[in-house]
């Protein structure tokens, strides 16, 4: 009776746990009306802000609209708004968010549509993201070298294989120790490019 009531109490103590951590995720999960009211004035406003040509202003909108009510037409109008902005890479991956999403019964046309669009767009952009891919020559054992692209780290496990980059210019920098060199590349849609740095110069001279 003793092990039971610890038991019980023990399982109590972690279905209380659990649900205090899930409490927040679940209540994400569901939008209230107010979010999904303020997503479509969200959306109704990056179309607007779109056709000004105010692009930037548009893709904030979008950015909104998405983070308060994921469904496919907020998805699908961010993914295409980042693809306006020639931000390819991160197009697809809303996209492909969108086309992940499961399918309700009886879904609303416009959301069949943005499904559609969805797709259209992203079957597109998989072949049309260039890709670029990076080799280093001269580099020591350790400590293990640090590439970036446009400032941004690139993992060593990404280097052995092509790197899906947005189409336009982009700066590669390599560093190891003391030793530092760069190089600039411009892609074009569906372009495959290849560079290499040099590490064994060291200086941390620009390349």
């Amino acid at each position: 009776m003793i092990l039971a009531s610890k038991y019980l109490r023990r399982s109590l103590a972690s279905a209380l746990a659990l649900t205090a951590l899930l409490g927040p995720v679940l209540a994400a999960a569901e939008p209230t009306p107010a979010d999904k009211e303020s997503a479509r004035t969200l959306v109704l406003s990056g179309r607007a802000k779109r056709i000004d040509g105010n692009q930037g202003a548009a893709l904030t909108d979008f950015k909104s609209a998405w983070a308060l009510v994921k469904n496919p037409t907020t998805g699908y109008e961010l993914g295409r708004q980042h693809f306006e902005l020639g931000q390819w890479v991160e197009a697809r991956d809303v996209l492909l968010e969108v086309l992940r999403m499961p399918e309700a019964p009886k879904e609303p046309s416009a959301f069949v549509r943005a499904r559609s669009d969805a797709r259209e767009l992203s079957e597109r952009l998989a072949v049309e993201i260039p890709s670029l891919r990076i080799r280093l020559e001269g580099a020591a054992a350790s400590p293990p070298p640090e590439v970036t692209v446009d400032g941004s780290p690139i993992r060593a496990e990404a280097l052995s294989t092509p790197i899906k980059v947005n189409p336009g210019k982009h700066v590669v920098v390599a560093r190891q120790g003391g030793a530092r060199t760069e190089q600039s590349v411009t892609l074009q849609r569906k372009e495959e490019a290849e560079i290499t740095l040099d590490l064994s110069a060291g200086g941390g001279g620009d390349r």
